[in-house]
């Protein structure tokens, strides 16, 4: 067996050894702790920089927020403005669509007038050529009661000259007769009788000629009044058909009317 002593430094030395090793084990602890700090440091001061990046991130977060807000603000106001634009395209296109409808229908409109003016225009036209056909009827017509006129004064004179003659030539053949009877001294009784029959010869030789003038001067205005009567009836007519034609074909032409009604009017007081 061994000695105490031998125990003791044994012991001794065992627990240099343990003391040692835990010393060791501690520097080792020690540097391993040192080891973690440096790292908890430099993950410290990563995480600090990655706070300072966040916090700037944050930031800028707010910020893009705020701008955000104030963009969606101004897109609402956008919105809203498109909206009202859009609600006043909406009603210009009402308007146009109005407008435009009643541009259609002023255009028919217009095409009916065209055509009624000139359907008018050809009725006035067919008119103006009717009235001018008239107007030279209503001429000729003046023309030949001018002329049947100009004749009968030229009969009347005529008619009269031969009634002075006729009435001359009565009154010599009774001068002649009386001078006859006269002149017959052996046979008074028998130029009696004659100067009896000759004075009732004569005046009815000269009543004869004034009834023969008389007759033939009524014959003449008979005639003159029945050609007058013909010609104003048939003149008559022709105003009556012509004012006829010209209501039916233009009842609603007041234009074209009042043209043929002045155009008439201007004929007859012609």
């Amino acid at each position: 067996m061994g000695s105490p002593t031998a125990k003791r430094a044994t012991r001794k030395r065992r627990h240099e050894q343990d003391v040692s090793t835990r010393a060791q084990d501690i520097e080792k602890k020690e540097r391993e702790l040192d080891n973690l700090l440096r790292a908890l440091e430099g993950k410290q001061k990563e995480l600090s920089c990655h706070g300072q990046d966040l916090q700037k991130k944050v930031k800028g977060l707010k910020d893009q927020g705020r701008e955000l807000k104030d963009r969606e603000y101004y897109l609402r106001n956008e919105e809203q403005g498109l909206l009202n634009w859009k609600s006043e395209l909406q009603m210009r296109n009402e308007y146009v669509n109005s407008t435009t409808q009643e541009l259609d229908e002023l255009g028919r409109d217009l095409a009916l007038l065209k055509e009624e003016l000139c359907n008018k225009e050809k009725n006035l036209k067919e008119s103006l050529k009717k009235m001018s056909k008239w107007e030279q009827n209503l001429k000729e017509r003046e023309e030949r009661l001018q002329r049947g006129k100009r004749d009968m004064e030229i009969q009347h004179e005529v008619d009269a000259f031969d009634l002075a003659v006729a009435v001359e030539s009565s009154e010599d053949d009774q001068e002649v007769s009386e001078r006859r009877g006269k002149g017959r001294g052996g046979n008074a009784k028998d130029g009696e009788d004659q100067r009896m029959k000759t004075p009732p010869s004569a005046v009815e030789s000269n009543n004869c000629h004034p009834e023969t003038l008389k007759e033939i001067e009524m014959a003449g205005e008979q005639e003159a009044v029945r050609g007058t009567g013909v010609e104003t009836k048939e003149i008559s007519r022709d105003l009556q058909f012509l004012s006829a034609s010209h209501m039916s074909s233009n009842n609603k032409e007041s234009p074209g009317s009042d043209l043929s009604g002045g155009g008439v009017r201007g004929v007859m007081v012609v």
